[in-house]
């Protein structure tokens, strides 16, 4: 297909594969088909992007990051640009990986404001969205809606949705001025 669809301004050069069961805390590769399929497809010159979401506990990013470090081993590193997208839990110590190995953070920062983590235990939050760490950490960071794929706000397919939701952390379908109020103060103290 690749070779049958190029032209001057189109190729089909990227592929999406998914490390985790999409909300289940679980991995649908072993590690090593993970590894190799990673480093077959690198070879050829593709873009991978990785689905991982993860939970409190369950890192799949981690696993991501493990098989993109064993295809630039084998393959030599190039400008690759591949990515890991939704990241709702990322552990701190993978940051730095995300970084050496060049790869792409993706998350979905409209995500942000549906209060799906509120119960995390207090050990995880600081995994949780971090949005702020990627850019801090120096990582290339490409947010994104995931729309068609989940209609988590009315307006997901906008950027300036995501770009609210993101800096508010409030669900923007639902919140009120007063809630915006409510929690940052009225400004008049």
């Amino acid at each position: 297909m690749r070779d049958k669809y190029r032209g001057s301004k189109f190729t089909l050069d990227t592929i999406k594969i998914f490390a985790d069961g999409v909300g289940e805390a679980k991995l649908v590769w072993k590690q090593d088909v993970l590894n190799e399929t990673v480093a077959a497809l690198d070879a050829e010159g593709f873009r991978i992007y990785i689905h991982a979401i993860g939970s409190p506990g369950f890192y799949p990013e981690d696993n991501a990051l493990d098989a993109f470090e064993y295809a630039a081993q084998r393959n030599g590193r190039r400008d690759s640009r591949h990515a890991i997208t939704h990241l709702d839990w990322t552990r701190g110590e993978d940051l730095a990986r995300f970084r050496e190995l060049g790869i792409i953070a993706v998350p979905q920062p409209a995500w942000y404001g549906k209060g799906w983590y509120d119960d995390a235990p207090a050990s995880e939050v600081n995994n949780a969205m971090r949005f702020q760490s990627y850019l801090d950490s120096g990582i290339t960071v490409s947010s994104s809606s995931d729309f068609p794929s989940t209609a988590t706000f009315t307006r997901d397919m906008y950027p300036l949705t995501g770009l609210e939701a993101g800096m508010t952390w409030f669900d923007v379908d639902t919140a009120t001025e007063a809630d915006q109020w409510a929690q940052w103060g009225t400004g008049d103290e």
